[in-house]
């Protein structure tokens, strides 16, 4: 069943992206509604809606994406009940590093983030979804 969602997700991908082209990749009104996309995406591993909105590598066709998203949903096998922000850092020029985690009983997954916010809005300059999270000496 999941796996006839994820090729109906790509297909609707594939079929509207004229008009998915009025919304920029990696561009988000805000870090509030850029999380609110992650935070359902990871909660529904919809892995591959998360990869194209987020401007994932343009080189993909579609059945890298599936094996990509396929991989992900092997690496993070349960739905995440639980969301929280981690950590976030404030840098300058507007660039923010933010940490939210995921998790469902003993299993975890998170997601660290490069923000810029810019006058129009929020662009995403790069994204990581990983089993574990590091804290290094300033705390990120």
């Amino acid at each position: 069943m999941r796996l006839l969602s994820l090729i109906l997700t790509l297909v609707t991908l594939q079929m509207f992206q004229p008009a998915q082209a009025q919304t920029r990749l990696g561009h988000f009104a805000d870090a509030r509604e850029f999380w609110g996309f992650v935070d359902q995406a990871m909660r529904d591993r919809d892995f591959i809606r998360l990869i194209v909105r987020l401007g994932g590598p343009e080189d993909l066709g579609p059945s890298q994406l599936m094996d990509v998203a396929m991989q992900w949903r092997g690496e993070f096998p349960v739905d995440y009940a639980n969301s929280a922000p981690v950590a976030a850092r404030d840098m300058q020029g507007g660039f923010s590093i933010q940490v939210h985690a995921y998790w469902s009983g003993d299993d975890y997954a998170y997601v660290r983030a490069v923000l810029h916010r810019r006058d129009d809005g929020v662009a995403v300059i790069t994204y990581q979804v990983t089993r574990s999270f590091e804290v290094d000496a300033d705390g990120m």
